[in-house]
């Protein structure tokens, strides 16, 4: 891990960079057992296109679509869909365009921190 990608898990682990994450979330919890799982056995992980992905990154690709559809469009990604569950499972907190914006910036600091680079998967 780089010197800037060690810095970035210090700060995710304090809060993140303006206090917005909750590192004992279930988000956090399921992201550190599936990088311990990976570096056990890659059969233990989701296999998506050939490559060995956690449940807690898959999750979070999914929900960057899903909670954009909510909040720029007012549109839920299924009728069953609630945002209480999303907040709680990553730990953030906030409504609308904040939310989102919180949501985001989770969302590309574990792929810089994964990665070392910016991350667009879609």
């Amino acid at each position: 891990m780089r010197e800037d990608q060690q810095k970035l898990w210090l700060k995710i682990c304090q809060g993140g960079r303006h206090g917005i994450y909750d590192y004992t979330s279930p988000f956090f919890s399921e992201f550190i057992a599936d990088n311990e799982a990976r570096d056990e056995d890659e059969n233990s992980v989701l296999n998506v296109n050939g490559k060995p992905m956690g449940r807690a990154i898959w999750n979070l690709i999914i929900t960057k679509r899903d909670l954009t559809l909510w909040c720029k469009i007012g549109m839920k990604p299924t009728r069953t869909w609630k945002v209480t569950p999303v907040k709680k499972y990553f730990g953030i907190k906030g409504t609308g365009e904040k939310l989102l914006m919180n949501f985001t910036q989770l969302h590309d600091d574990i792929f810089f921190l994964i990665n070392g680079e910016e991350h667009d998967d879609v």
